[in-house]
């Protein structure tokens, strides 16, 4: 579809944003160098991170380590790719313990059970 010129499509096109850079940013010295980088890709400045990640932890052991993904969207009302993003680090440096349970109860397998083969020795 040719609409006229090249500055048209050109400017549709998106690019990700430029890392923040959090020099002279108040509260970067309570941050681990892991999440300096995270919040610098992210955009987002220390204090609120802080504020999002202690919500999370402090909700996740109210209830026994029982949360989901889903559950951590309707706590912190920020950019759901973002959230997925601190879901993501804080599951992976370990704040956020996720069983095979959960991950279960998340994305359930696929695989027929042995009881969905009605016997036959054949999957159906």
């Amino acid at each position: 579809m040719l609409v006229g010129s090249v500055e048209y499509c050109v400017s549709y096109l998106i690019f990700p944003a430029a890392p923040l850079n959090l020099a002279n940013s108040p509260s970067l010295h309570l941050l681990t160098d892991g999440e300096k980088t995270l919040c610098s890709s992210l955009r987002l400045l220390p204090k609120p991170y802080l504020v999002v990640k202690e919500t999370l932890v402090r909700e996740y052991a109210r209830r026994g380590g029982k949360l989901r993904r889903r559950e951590a969207r309707d706590l912190v009302k920020i950019d759901v790719n973002k959230l997925s993003r601190v879901w993501d680090f804080l599951v992976q440096s370990g704040y956020l313990k996720i069983t095979n349970e959960q991950s279960a109860l998340i994305a359930p397998s696929i695989a027929p059970s042995v009881s969905q083969s009605r016997g036959t020795g054949y999957v159906v």
